[in-house]
């Protein structure tokens, strides 16, 4: 009777690669997609942990450039880098020195978060002569001088509507108003973009300034009215100084100047022929903190809905709506990071040379691109036949993320069939369709886990 056992097999983006890769014609594009990621691995000697006490942490960093730009029919080269987190940003720029030699540098576009506007990387990039489109931090102050500017031209409705990006239903509506600015002293295009998107963290943020600024005024009143002034004239000199330095930005203060008599009695029982204790006219000041209205924390939110895009590619080469759009496409790098950052993958990975945790990088980097060539695989075969995947959690969707494409397959298995002379392979009848289907739309079929 032949002998039957099973085994788990989880596959990984490596089989896709070496069978679907050379075979896919993706178009290039002049767009980089930048990001940046470490993590520690830990050296060893003679394949041994060292002493924690003595362990000396390695990191290791990498860029893919626009890992998932395969959905836009783009698609550059992917860099790996080791050196500290810190000087990651630096390092991409410095990188594009060798892969740009023999082309023009202002051909490439360079699409990168907040932490690349440093003056230092703005140096490089006008020394280097790059392209790129990156997101002004919010802690700047021209980002409120920005934001301030754009008020009055979207109360006249002289922002320009660019409608939806993103083709799934309900998708958030945009709107954007361009200018000129400088920063460091160079000047910059700037894109100012509102959306019907609802950011919770900005209500947030408004809700924790209002508090606050009702503390810091409650505090200063209280101080304030317990002064007395023995003229009108010291107190309103206090009324004005009060009003100066708090300065409500949200609420409405009203101080007034109001006077008050002061009988001053002698200690102990007066005697019955002591005249009647002297009065004395004293002014103290009345604060009234109102809290914002309904309407002014609308008004502030929608002054403070903006973010603020900025970049240094001419706006004949490229229009604001297409550098929003360039922008919108960078998260994501961050969520094929996410990805990379799994404990799973990377943790527990000890290696004992920098050179070599710089080739692991490129592995993982090659193992991330065929992940999102194979999503992308798959999402087109379902779009074509306009069909649905049941991912894990019973939910139906078009655009599986690799995620739970690779979790549907940690339910296979494959049975091995002992027969005397030769081991079989096969798939049990009770193999999830899902997991079958998910073959078929990559290409490929069942005869791949069980053919030699």
């Amino acid at each position: 009777m032949p002998r039957r056992w099973t085994t788990s097999l989880l596959p990984t983006a490596a089989w896709t690669g070496l069978r679907c890769a050379p075979a896919a014609h993706i178009p290039t594009g002049p767009t980089t997609r930048g990001g940046t990621t470490s993590t520690e691995l830990n050296p060893t000697t003679f394949g041994q942990d060292r002493d924690p006490a003595s362990l000396r942490s390695d990191r290791w960093s990498a860029c893919p450039d626009r890992v998932d730009g395969m959905e836009r029919n783009r698609w550059t080269a992917c860099s790996g880098f080791s050196g500290r987190f810190r000087r990651n940003t630096q390092q991409v720029l410095e990188s594009f020195q060798e892969l740009l030699a023999g082309h023009d540098p202002e051909a490439l576009i360079y699409v990168a978060d907040s932490q690349l506007l440093t003056p230092a990387n703005l140096q490089q990039i006008a020394t280097q002569k790059l392209r790129f489109i990156s997101r002004l931090p919010a802690n700047y102050k021209l980002e409120a001088q920005l934001k301030e500017a754009a008020w009055e031209p979207w109360v006249r409705g002289e922002w320009q509507a660019v409608g939806a990006l993103a083709e799934r239903p309900q998708a958030e509506r945009y709107w954007i108003w361009e200018t000129e600015a400088s920063l460091y002293g160079r000047r910059y295009r700037f894109v100012l973009v509102r959306s019907t998107a609802r950011d919770r963290r900005r209500e947030q943020a408004l809700e924790r300034e209002v508090a606050d600024e009702a503390r810091r005024l409650t505090q200063a009143a209280e101080q304030l009215s317990r002064q007395r002034f023995a003229c009108e004239a010291d107190a309103q000199a206090a009324r004005d100084r009060f009003l100066a330095e708090q300065a409500p930005a949200l609420h409405t203060v009203t101080a007034e100047v109001q006077s008050e008599e002061v009988i001053h009695r002698p200690r102990g029982r007066p005697r019955k022929e002591a005249p009647p204790p002297p009065r004395a006219t004293r002014f103290r000041v009345s604060v009234t903190i109102e809290p914002p209205s309904p309407e002014r924390l609308h008004q502030e939110m929608d002054k403070r809905a903006p973010f603020v895009l900025i970049t240094n590619v001419p706006a004949e080469q490229l229009s604001a709506r297409e550098v929003l759009a360039e922008y919108k496409a960078q998260p994501a790098v961050e969520r094929r990071f996410a990805f990379l950052k799994d404990p799973v993958i990377v943790t527990g990975v000890y290696l004992k040379r920098p050179d070599r945790a710089q080739a692991l990088a490129y592995v993982f980097l090659l193992a991330l691109l065929v992940a999102a060539f194979l999503e992308r695989r798959i999402r087109q075969a379902l779009q074509a036949q306009h069909d649905t995947l049941v991912v894990p959690g019973q939910r139906a969707t078009d655009r599986p993320t690799i995620q739970s494409i690779l979790e549907l397959f940690r339910s296979l298995q494959i049975v091995l069939v002992d027969t005397g002379q030769t081991v079989q392979r096969v798939l049990p009848r009770n193999t999830n369709p899902q997991i079958l289907k998910v073959l078929r739309l990559a290409g490929y079929s069942e005869t791949l886990y069980t053919e030699r």
